[in-house]
């Protein structure tokens, strides 16, 4: 995710960017979680640490540990309200929690919703970076508005609205020409649980060409039940 800056932060002195520098340079997650964890405590007043805190997001992602990355994205977004980058990850993360129509499940999606359209709003805010050719600012852009589109079509689904989930997906792969498997399996879904069974089997068909593995498994997976749905009608 590129992240633009309204205001880019300055260090205050050599140690604190050396101990951000550290922090980007890592691969391993937890070292990551743990150089945050360490960098707020040494620099509480930073103008780094909306940055820290994002990247200990990602880092807690990639754990695959939801619950501590909406967490530390919230706080992230109270330091910077406008960070596309984490209310697009949290606009996509919080709905993955949600199981059931509870009043405190729909106020999840509800949240989750909220993130999604601001960041729609501050992506058209957005100018063009001096020296990103046009081209590249587009795909930029348009892959920003795709994991917004995603997030509100994985909302409406979760409400069970599934023609308002199958538009806003269609939405999301169109702002997006190299759009994943991931979003091809999710509109598959959404056109089964539509009454939509052949867009069903075209999206999918696409998801399982796409992967990734696990991805691919799961479209497989769903086109085997639906053959099985289409040959006991017959």
């Amino acid at each position: 995710m590129v992240v633009f800056e309204r205001h880019p932060p300055q260090a205050r002195s050599r140690e604190e960017l050396n101990a951000v520098l550290d922090i980007v340079q890592t691969i391993d997650p937890k070292k990551i979680v743990s150089l945050c964890k360490d960098f707020r405590k040494q620099f509480p007043t930073s103008e780094f640490l909306d940055h820290v805190y994002r990247m200990e997001m990602h880092a807690y992602g990639t754990l695959d540990d939801a619950h501590k990355m909406i967490e530390i994205g919230q706080k992230a977004l109270e330091l910077n309200s406008h960070d596309v980058d984490a209310l697009l990850t949290l606009a996509n993360a919080i709905p993955n929690g949600v199981n059931n129509l509870s009043a405190e499940s729909a106020a999840l999606l509800d949240k989750a919703e909220r993130y999604a359209r601001q960041a729609l709003e501050e992506i058209d805010g957005l100018k063009a970076t001096r020296g990103v050719p046009l081209d590249k600012w587009r795909k930029l852009t348009g892959r920003m508005r795709s994991s917004a589109q995603e997030a509100l079509g994985f909302i409406a689904f979760k409400r069970g609205r599934y023609a308002e989930s199958v538009a806003e997906l269609e939405k999301s792969i169109r702002f997006n020409p190299e759009a994943g498997g991931s979003v091809f399996f999710r509109l598959g879904v959404a056109y089964l649980y539509d009454g939509k069974p052949l867009e069903a089997q075209v999206a999918l068909e696409r998801s399982s060409k796409l992967g990734p593995d696990l991805i691919r498994a799961k479209a497989k997976e769903q086109l085997a039940r639906l053959g099985k749905q289409n040959s006991s009608s017959k």
